[in-house]
Formats: C-alpha cells, structure tokens, sequence
C-alpha cells in the first residue's frame, strides 16, 4: 500500500477513535447532567410543600398533626403524591379477569401504599418523600438509605424543625425525560457520523498534501541516481521537507561539481602525460630515421624527458593515494623549527645557484607529525620556489607560536599571482602561469600534495601575496608543546 494511502488511513482512524470518544464522553456527560437537572427541578418543585409545612409547625410547635392520612392529602394537594416509573409491563395487558385467589392491580397498590419498615426496594408507583424531625427520626414516609436521600431542611422561627428527605435520581424514569435523553442520543451519533464523512473529506487532500514533497524529493533521487546533476528539487517548503530538499540539491551541487572536476582532472592528465610521451617518440622516431645520430645529447635529452615523465607519475600517484587515505603516517613529536633548519642546510646550494638569500625566523615549536611527509611538504614548496621565483630573489621563512597551534610562513619574491589564482593554487593540476612552459613550470600538483599532508596532520593551508611581490603560503599546525624563546637565524 502506498504511503499516501497508509497516511489516509491512519488519519481517518485517528478521526473515528476521536470522534468515539467525544461521543462517549458527552454521552455520560448529558446523562448525569440531565438527572441533575431533573433532581433540581423537582426540588425546586417541593418549595411550597416545604413552606406549607413549615408554616404548619410554626403553628403546632410539633409534628403530632401529622398522620397518614393528612401527610397524603398534602401530598396530593402539591402534586407530589408519587414518583412513578414508567416501566413497561412484562406482559401485555389483558381484559380477562385474574385468575381466583389472585389480586387485582388495584389491591396490590393499595397495599403497596405503606411498605413495611425497612424496605428499601422502589416500586412503582411509591412515594418518594419522607419527614423526619429535627433529629433526624422518621416522622413519617419509607424508609431508604440515608446515601440517597437530598436532605432539605424545614425552617421556622425558631431555627430548623425538621427535613424533608428526597429520593434522588439515579436513573430516567419519566417517559417524557426517557424520550428526551434518547432523542439527544440520536442526534449525537448522527453528529458523529457527519464528522466521520467530513474527516474522511478532508484526510484524502491532505494526505495527498503531505506526500507531495516526499515524491519530489524521490524524484530528484531518481534524477541524481540516473546521473542528471543538474536536477534540483523544490524548495518552497519551510518544514524538514523543505530542508532534506535543499540538501538533496546541496548534493546535488557537489556531485555535479565533482564530475566536472573528475572530467577536467581526467582531460589534464591526459594532457600532461602527452607531452612528455610525444618528446620521446618524435625523439626516438628521429633517431631510428637516421635524422639525429644517438650521441651523448641525445641520450641526455631522452633521459631528461624520461625523469619528467617519471615526476610526474610519481606525483600523481602521491595525490592520489593521498585523496583515498592511503598515505601512511607515522605520528612523533617533531621539532618543526630544527626541521626546517636541517632542510635549508641541505638545500643551501640550490639557493646559491638560482640567486635566492633566505631569511629563517623561528619560535622552537614541537608539533605533532610524520617527520618524512613535513620533508615532502617542505620539499614541494622549495621547488615551488625554485620554479617560479627571479633571480635574484629572496625568501623569508617565519615559523611562530600562538596558543595551541604552529605556524610556518613560506613567502618568496615577485614575481608574484592574480588574485584570480589565489583560490585555485591548491587544486590539483592548476597552474598559475598562463604559458604552462614546462621547462620553468611544474605539474600544478606541487601546492595541492602540500595541501593534503597538511589536511592529514589536522592543520590548514592558505595561500596569499607577500610583502616581497610573491607567493605567501601560511600553514596552520597544531602545537605539541609550549614554544621558547625566539632565536633568529639566516641561511645564506
């Protein structure tokens, strides 16, 4: 069963359900409070007998003028002689005359006019009031539990003379209030089945309503399943429909953002390694031609373009084993400071030989990292360096403390990016010289393997313009240690 169908059940039940219950409340409800009402009624009904008899007792000062007879004619002169219970005979009536030795109706009742002490039992047709005095003693009337009784007391000058003991109603009696009672039992089943029909009119739009941006939001799975990227889902709702929409398309985003990154990454490899491959074959084409004899320079060149070729696998084997997670890392306390003085010193001849004075500031700071990939990073912006910076040139190292991180700042001389370039320098393959010159420019893989080996030891690379009209790279660690005093130290 579809969901929008299971919704409209489910909503058409808990309408019924709510609908039974409200119908059996108000049931209950109507029926206390319609005996309720009858009971008050019926009290305020007794309100001139109980004056008459008040008045009475003000007169006599006793209870002594009450018997049975004159306790009935007062009865009847109120028009409160008896409660009758209309209860249908078991027994259709007859015309015949009842059998010999049975009474007739008429003598039952005369009979049944005083029922003997101690009797609790209502019959139709009993009396249902009975006077007792101050105290509380039947004066006279039946005899009934006390619990049943409404106790309406019978006042004269001198205070309370006596009560009047009402029977109250635990139950409908009278035809005209049975009726009643039924007819507004009718009518709120009736009330009910309405509310039924209407709920079901109304569960069937707003189930539909409620379905509705779940099966756009399934159709953009669809779409997105299917490879269309470009489909975007609705996002006019406001509730959680409308944010797993705008997260459906965030995904969306992303993975029409990788695609094109996936293709552009394909097309440049492809690129890159047709060049170094398309030397070599013209090379060795010219020298199994006879155009170029195989001398010393020959072999040199081949091997040049052979090493390149090799750089560049090698690299992007690197970044890519790096994007999978595949790079192992083995985690020390390293001295980042120490680190960057030893590397200099091994590289110092390089700088001489391209015309580049290096200026190293330091804070001793201990990170946490693999001493062997902090190599590689260093490494890769030396040759960044190296490749793009004019001799003669500069570069200035600066590594600092804060609180709970290390910072090494790489900034060289002119010539220096665009600000076009600066987001891009870290992405794989980006190259910020326009020409793509192989022989001053690299792979465009350099910043982008710094930037996943700091991404491995939890830190952050940006890239900015220096002072000195180059390249800045700041790089974010997190410290290990506390850092000590700063010493200054330049590597000519």
């Amino acid at each position: 069963m579809k969901l929008k169908y299971q919704l409209f059940v489910v909503l058409l039940v808990a309408s019924a359900l709510l609908i039974a219950l409200m119908l059996a409340v108000n049931s209950v409800s109507f029926q206390r409070q319609f005996i309720t009402y009858v009971n008050s009624v019926e009290q305020k009904r007794l309100e001139p007998f109980i004056e008459e008899l008040s008045a009475t007792y003000e007169t006599e000062r006793s209870w002594d003028w009450i018997n049975r007879g004159s306790w009935g004619v007062l009865m009847r002169k109120h028009s409160v002689e008896k409660r009758v219970a209309h209860i249908p005979p078991r027994h259709p009536p007859t015309r015949h005359p009842p059998p010999n030795g049975a009474k007739t109706d008429r003598q039952n009742k005369q009979k049944n006019i005083h029922p003997p002490p101690g009797s609790g039992k209502k019959k139709r047709g009993q009396p249902w009031l009975t006077l007792f005095d101050s105290q509380r003693v039947m004066v006279v009337g039946r005899r009934t539990d006390h619990k049943q009784m409404e106790w309406l007391p019978i006042s004269y000058s001198e205070g309370t003379a006596g009560y009047l003991g009402l029977v109250r109603h635990r139950q409908l009696n009278q035809r005209l209030d049975q009726e009643f009672a039924r007819q507004q039992r009718r009518n709120f089943i009736y009330a009910a089945l309405a509310m039924a029909v209407l709920s079901a009119l109304i569960a069937a739009p707003l189930a539909s309503r409620l379905i509705r941006p779940l099966s756009d939001v399934n159709e953009s799975i669809s779409a997105l399943s299917s490879g269309n990227f470009q489909y975007r889902a609705s996002t006019a709702q406001t509730d959680e429909f409308g944010d797993l929409a705008r997260n459906i398309n965030s995904l969306g985003e992303t993975l029409e953002q990788n695609k094109a990154a996936r293709q552009r990454w394909i097309a440049e490899i492809s690129h890159e390694l047709r060049t170094p491959v398309a030397v070599l074959q013209s090379e060795i084409e010219a020298l199994q031609d006879g155009i170029r004899s195989l001398d010393a320079d020959s072999v040199k060149s081949l091997h040049s373009e052979t090493l390149r070729l090799g750089r560049l696998i090698d690299d992007l084997h690197q970044l890519s084993v790096s994007d999978i997670g595949a790079l192992s890392y083995r985690m020390t306390s390293v001295d980042l400071s120490l680190l960057v003085a030893n590397f200099l010193g091994a590289h110092k001849n390089s700088f001489e030989v391209k015309g580049i004075e290096v200026r190293f500031t330091h804070a001793n700071a201990t990170v946490r990292g693999d001493e062997a990939r902090l190599n590689q990073l260093l490494d890769n912006l030396l040759q960044n360096t190296l490749r793009y910076t004019h001799a003669p040139g500069s570069l200035e190292i600066l590594i600092k403390r804060t609180t709970d991180t290390v910072e090494l700042i790489w900034s060289d001389s002119s010539p220096g990016v665009t600000d076009e370039d600066i987001p891009h320098l870290f992405d794989p393959l980006y190259r910020a010289e326009k020409s793509r010159n192989r022989q001053t420019s690299g792979s465009g893989l350099g910043l982008a393997i710094v930037n996943k080996i700091v991404s491995a030891h939890g830190g952050r690379a940006t890239a900015d313009h220096s002072d000195a009209g180059g390249l800045q790279i700041r790089i974010s660690l997190p410290a290990n240690i506390n850092s000590v005093n700063t010493i200054n130290q330049e590597v000519s």
